[in-house]
């Protein structure tokens, strides 16, 4: 599914991701972008730094096997308080040491990442990892942005084969 620029809402937008039925283990995170770019380590919210030094975007934390009900994992944003300084937020999912373990999203049973309005649990977006992206490691998601002083969403939907944080992260200095 692939959608463009609806109006995401002002108040809370709930981030699930990841449902899944192995242990590769994949994490999703969040790159708080400035004037389109990443400038500092801190921006990035994930496993390592769950919550972002704003108080606006909070990692609910790693779950490595993919037991239980639900979600496994989700970011919460809640846009109203994001800093004015941050015009983008982009959100991005990988597997940790991809390439040391050889592993790819086409090796998780049930995977996808999917954008929720936690206000009415409607879903906005959402991608299968598992069957779309075979032989990829990093996908980026999709992208909040401001524009005209309203938060918007632009679903991406693109597999990389970026082997880690750091590379993911120079796509967008």
């Amino acid at each position: 599914m692939r959608r463009s620029h609806p109006a995401v809402v002002d108040c809370l937008v709930h981030y699930l991701v990841l449902h899944h039925i192995s242990q590769v283990p994949r994490s999703p995170l969040l790159i708080m972008l400035k004037n389109g770019k990443f400038t500092d380590k801190t921006d990035l919210v994930y496993f390592g730094n769950l919550k972002h030094k704003s108080g606006t975007v909070n990692h609910m934390g790693d779950n490595l096997t993919g037991a239980g009900e639900g979600d496994d994992e989700q970011i919460v944003i809640d846009l109203s308080r994001v800093p004015a300084e941050y015009d983008k937020i982009v959100i991005v999912v990988n597997i940790y040491q991809a390439v040391k373990r050889k592993q790819h999203f086409g090796m998780i049973q049930n995977a996808f990442i999917r954008l929720v309005d936690a206000r009415n649990n409607k879903e906005m977006c959402k991608y299968n990892l598992t069957e779309n992206y075979s032989g990829m490691t990093a996908m980026i998601f999709g992208e909040i942005y401001r524009y005209n002083g309203e938060w918007k969403f632009n679903a991406v939907g693109n597999g990389t084969t970026d082997p880690g944080l750091g590379e993911l992260c120079q796509r967008f200095v």
